[in-house]
């Protein structure tokens, strides 16, 4: 019973995928390895054109949600985000300009000896239609600004508040959609997506020219990322230490 229960463990699935990938990969029919890169492929582009809808839809019901308060809410969110991107350009480039080129150097040369790649997509959604418009962003200014325009009609002097209440209806049924559209249609299907990638990294020995050549330049990137967010997570616990660790 252990056993099935670990099987059905998300984490699990995908620690057993990373492991199979890297050492099977190279030994799977290319006919197969193709095969189930194109299933990860199209999971990616079926994830990218419902993203813009899921984050839409949260932004709109988190908006509604806090009533009167939605407008510190959108205020806040424009704000973090450029606050963000702000910090998170200037520790890459100063972090960047500082260390990266004391030991980028030696990896060069097994960056230039990478194999061509062996495995390609069968076929791709992305390639088929121009989904160009299919951006996140789209979502988050469209969320914002419907959240925005739901809070206006919900204002009594309008008379609009019983429309404003179906369009809060409206916004929570499609947070609730998305949900589970996430829970049914990507998350049952994510250790195969990982599996497919891990393949083609495998097979086409990127990941281990990464190992030898670039181990120093990538365990220093991991340790940037944990750092920047860490940061955020403590600036949102206001720093409070023990209230960060257990966030």
């Amino acid at each position: 019973m252990s056993i099935l229960r670990h099987l059905k463990s998300l984490p699990f699935q995908l620690i057993l995928c990373l492991v199979l990938g890297f050492a099977f990969g190279n030994y799977l029919p290319l006919s197969i390895a193709n095969s189930i890169y194109t299933i990860s492929c199209f999971i990616k582009d079926m994830l990218m054109i419902i993203l813009p809808f899921v984050i839409f839809s949260f932004i709109w019901a988190a908006i509604v949600s806090f009533g009167n308060r939605g407008a510190l809410l959108i205020t806040a969110m424009f704000v973090l985000i450029i606050a963000a991107n702000f910090v998170a350009i200037f520790t890459a480039y100063i972090a960047g300009t500082a260390v990266l080129p004391h030991i980028i150097e030696g990896s060069l040369p097994h960056l230039n000896s990478n194999s061509p790649d062996a495995i390609k997509s069968l076929w791709s959604l992305s390639n088929s239609l121009n989904l160009s418009f299919m951006e996140p962003k789209y979502g988050m200014i469209g969320g914002a600004l419907f959240g925005f325009i739901t809070l206006i009609l919900s204002t009594k002097s309008l008379g609009t508040a019983d429309f404003a209440k179906q369009l809060t209806l409206t916004s929570v049924r499609m947070r609730n959609s998305a949900t589970t559209a996430l829970k049914v249609g990507f998350i049952p299907f994510l250790p195969l997506y990982v599996l497919g990638f891990v393949i083609k990294l495998a097979r086409d020995g990127h990941l281990y020219s990464l190992i030898q050549g670039c181990a120093h330049t990538f365990l220093f990137i991991c340790g940037l990322i944990l750092a920047y967010l860490f940061f955020w997570y403590s600036a949102g616990c206001g720093f409070n230490m023990p209230k960060t660790f257990k966030a």
